[in-house]
């Protein structure tokens, strides 16, 4: 922690991010954003929890920083005069690290490095840090997957104590023998942990029973234990390419509770009749064993559908058949389905990525995807009509966008000459209404994209606040209980409820839902940020080259652009534009030539040439390819 400053005035905490022009901006505990203005951000780091002393209603000084948001980094060395510094690898501009003379290792111009604050050595906002390591030419894995894991504060391994294996715990209910019936995992082909296994039939009415079977952790994680407060402490899984770090060590994830081919295990089974309308009209839920007789992948489920014939085709056509009429009845409902293409990544031996595609999402995945939908669903309303108060349950809410979200998405509409399809009081009914509209339009990735970021952030609460996405009032995680912890709270809940106790033994605070939501932020940031890394990294040796691409993005500097093929993204700045001046109009939300009256907007196709690639700030150029 740092010395405090003697500086008389009301003291107030918050935390610090940058703001406009060089500025800092603190958020204090009570919500308001106080200024900092740029000669008082002292060695502050975005994210930093610190203390200022207030100078009027809106403005501030630093006078302490409590609490690091992250005190390691990766970056390349750069020189200036006779000193080394260390420029970080982040988007939000974090300040130069100075490398120490004192330094043991042999640090040249442009290595990759490591390095960690050194507080003492810190003042008059020099950021001074001392190096860890130094990456090689072969460290290109460990080297991306350091960088976008350090602001999580998490170890790589778990500790010594949890490897051995837990002992099961008691079951407060009886628990069904289904070891002999039917039913499959279908996962990504590089899955390692299995949470859920399905299997389905007709009744004698012609109904669907589906049976949704989810890994038991509940029956190896005491409550309250070591393991389940550092498994509450990560929060969440996190997948980075092939390398994960997991919310809970192997032996529980990857074997005992994992739904392993042929294995018996111990799990929590939603069964679900649907009429022949894809309704579902009764909902069981009860523990069970199971043994799963097939371990598919994606891509070897679709491959069965598509062909007629397979192991196991008559159960996976019935799935479809079911899959298909319950996404039809939800999104008749309003449920909003943005289907945003994501990158799909193949890399070398050493981590290098050698091709980049659009992934191809199947009908097996929207099979999975649509059970998983009901099964959270029917747990959420099971206990919500068991439970007298909303604070022994965890909702996975999805509030609505306000007005002044959506004014991107709205500018695109009104610049693609769209019909109003977005009321100012916005009904999920509205966008999936928009998406069907622009479906198989050039723009239609672009108006996808700016859907999802007028949307608010899904998060967990104690309250039932409904999930305005998926147009349900009622809505949880409960099947995913090995990379996800609200999940096991949901089954420890569940379980409880079989148990025919009265009151639940599990109370859900705002400070554990806002805990969880903010550890599955952090874990997407460091997901999104390794793909942006590799899709650099892929750029880098294609320098020079044209691609096709779409407007996503505009700012007062010049605008973003998607490229077609593989989705990755760069920047075309309005200097590299020299057959006129342009000018960013916000009203109108384009950019525009003052002479020639050449426009851009959002949505519209471009050809560029990738000109410049800088890895430290995620950051990729591109120029139009008639501007030379």
């Amino acid at each position: 922690m740092k010395k405090r400053i003697k500086i008389k005035g009301k003291i107030q905490r918050g935390i610090f991010k940058h703001g406009h022009r060089g500025t800092g901006v603190v958020t204090t505990e009570d919500g308001r954003d106080i200024t900092i203005q740029r000669r008082n951000t002292w060695t502050v780091l975005p994210g930093d929890k610190v203390e200022i002393q207030m100078d009027g209603l809106r403005d501030g000084k630093i006078i302490a920083i409590v609490q690091r948001h992250q005190k390691k980094f990766v970056g390349q060395t750069i020189r200036k005069g006779k000193r080394l510094f260390v420029e970080p690898i982040s988007k939000r501009g974090l300040k130069k690290i100075y490398i120490e003379p004192s330094q043991k290792l042999k640090i040249s111009t442009g290595d990759w490095v490591e390095i960690e604050i050194d507080e003492r050595n810190s003042n008059h906002g020099r950021i001074a840090g001392i190096v860890l390591r130094k990456f090689s030419q072969e460290d290109l894995w460990d080297l991306d997957f350091t960088a976008v894991i350090q602001p999580l504060d998490l170890p790589l391994e778990y500790p010594q104590k949890f490897l051995f294996a837990p002992k099961k715990l008691p079951d407060g209910s009886e628990r069904k023998d289904l070891t002999n019936t039917l039913c499959f995992t279908i996962d990504p082909k590089t899955a390692k942990d299995f949470d859920d296994a399905v299997c389905i039939s007709h009744d004698l009415e012609g109904n669907f029973v589906l049976n949704v079977h989810i890994a038991d952790v509940s029956r190896y994680v005491k409550p309250n234990s070591a393991l389940d407060k550092e498994a509450k402490r990560r929060g969440t899984s996190v997948y980075l390419g092939d390398h994960v770090i997991p919310m809970f060590p192997g032996k529980i994830s990857n074997y005992l509770c994992s739904l392993q081919e042929g294995e018996i295990r111990d799990t929590v089974t939603v069964r679900l009749t649907i009429d022949r309308k894809g309704i579902p009209f009764r909902t069981e839920i009860f523990l069970s064993k199971i043994r799963s007789a097939k371990r598919f992948s994606y891509s070897e489920a679709q491959q069965i559908i598509d062909q007629g014939y397979g192991e196991h085709f008559d159960a996976l056509m019935i799935m479809r058949d079911c899959a298909r009429l319950l996404r039809k009845n939800r999104l008749e409902n309003g449920s909003i389905d943005l289907d945003i293409p994501e990158p799909a990544i193949e890399f070398d031996w050493q981590g290098n990525p050698i091709s980049i595609r659009v992934k191809n999402r199947l009908e097996a995945n929207k099979i999975i995807e649509e059970f998983m939908l009901a099964a959270n669903r029917a747990v959420t309303i099971f206990c919500r009509k068991q439970l007298m108060f909303d604070s022994h349950f965890i909702y996975r809410v999805h509030e609505k966008p306000s007005y002044d979200d959506l004014y991107d998405l709205r500018q695109l509409l009104w610049n693609l000459q769209y019909p109003a399809l977005i009321s100012p009081d916005p009904n999920p009914s509205d966008f999936q209404e928009l998406m069907e509209y622009s479906k198989g339009k050039p723009e239609e990735r672009t108006i996808k994209i700016l859907s999802l970021r007028a949307m608010k952030k899904a998060k967990y609460s104690p309250y039932r606040l409904g999930h305005f996405g998926l147009a349900f009032a009622d809505y949880t995680h409960f099947t995913s209980p090995i990379r996800r912890y609200p999940d096991l709270l949901v089954h420890r809940i569940v379980k409880n409820i079989l148990a025919g106790n009265e009151k639940s033994s599990v109370k859900i605070t705002e400070e554990i839902a806002n805990l969880l939501s903010e550890r599955e932020r952090l874990a997407e940031r460091a997901e999104r940020q390794y793909v942006k890394l590799k899709q650099l990294r892929w750029m880098r040796s294609h320098l020079g080259e044209e691609f096709s691409g779409v407007v996503t993005g505009l700012i007062p500097s010049g605008f973003f652009v998607e490229l077609v093929e593989n989705l990755c993204e760069g920047f075309v700045a309005l200097r590299w534009l020299r057959d006129d001046f342009y000018e960013y109009i916000s009203e109108q939300h384009l950019i525009r030539g003052n002479r020639k009256r050449r426009e851009f907007k959002l949505g519209d196709s471009v050809e560029v040439r990738l000109v410049q690639v800088e890895l430290t700030r995620l950051r990729a150029d591109f120029e139009l390819v008639e501007s030379r």
